[in-house]
Parts: structure tokens; C-alpha cells; sequence
């Protein structure tokens, strides 16, 4: 029986935006990450994809961006650059994204929310075997 090999040529050379693009492919089975991307993206009416867009977008896409970098980091406890990476960014773009919804948590309104979004990915990823919620992905903590 003749097994087919894989075709690594087409990964021979990554480029930034090709490693956050395999990044995003093996986030794919990440039920926790996919929740918290649908979570911000529906409360924020913010679509998906333009969260795992390349450009900075218009500002309410930028803080829904940065709003789920803040989450993937506090609430499943990922790495800044591997999350930088998933986004197709730099790990200080992450620390940034940090700082900035820390600020903004001096708001009342804006904490509220925050605590509202973690109570419920909290509920989601309490809710999976941990071997479901991550998939199979390894992640380094």
C-alpha cells in the first residue's frame, strides 16, 4: 500500500501573515477560543472575521479585537504570543491590547460587561472536558 507523504513545500517559507494564518487553522478545534471569538463578536456586533482581519479596521472593530485578546489571555490563560500569532500579530500588539481594556475597566459600564463576558466563557469552557475544550491542540501555559 503506497501512503502519500505531505506536501511541506507550501510551508517552506511562512511569512508573518502565513504563520497566523496556520495559527488560526489550528485554533480552529479550540471550542474556548472559537467561543470567546463568537462571544465578542456577537455582543459587540462585530462579524467574526473582520476580528481576525489584518488591518486595525474602524475603532469598534479595534476595541472588539482587543477585547478578545484581553479574554483568550485572562480567561484561558494563553500565552500573549501565541495569541499575537492567532491574530496574525505581534506579541506586544496583545500586551497593548491588555493594557488598554484594563484601563477601561475604571468604567463601571465596561467592567460590567468584562465580567459578564468572562462569567460566561467561564461557563463554557467549565461546561467541556478539558480535552474537548482544547481539541487536541497543545497549548504552553
Amino acid at each position: 500500500m503506497h501512503m502519500r507523504g505531505a506536501d511541506w513545500s507550501q510551508n517552506a517559507s511562512v511569512s508573518r501573515q502565513g504563520f497566523g494564518e496556520s495559527m488560526q487553522a489550528s485554533f480552529v478545534g479550540d471550542l474556548a477560543v472559537a467561543g470567546i471569538l463568537s462571544l465578542v463578536a456577537r455582543e459587540r456586533r462585530v462579524p467574526v472575521g473582520l476580528l481576525l482581519h489584518k488591518s486595525r479596521c474602524a475603532a469598534d472593530v479595534a476595541e472588539a479585537r482587543q477585547l478578545a485578546m484581553y479574554l483568550m489571555h485572562v480567561v484561558l490563560q494563553r500565552p500573549m504570543t501565541e495569541i499575537g500569532a492567532f491574530f496574525g500579530r505581534d506579541r506586544t500588539t496583545v500586551s497593548h491590547a491588555c493594557h488598554c481594556v484594563e484601563d477601561k475597566r475604571d468604567d463601571a459600564a465596561f467592567d460590567s460587561e468584562v465580567i459578564r463576558l468572562e462569567a460566561a466563557i467561564d461557563e463554557i469552557t467549565g461546561s467541556l472536558p478539558k480535552w474537548l475544550a482544547r481539541a487536541g491542540v497543545a497549548h504552553a501555559a
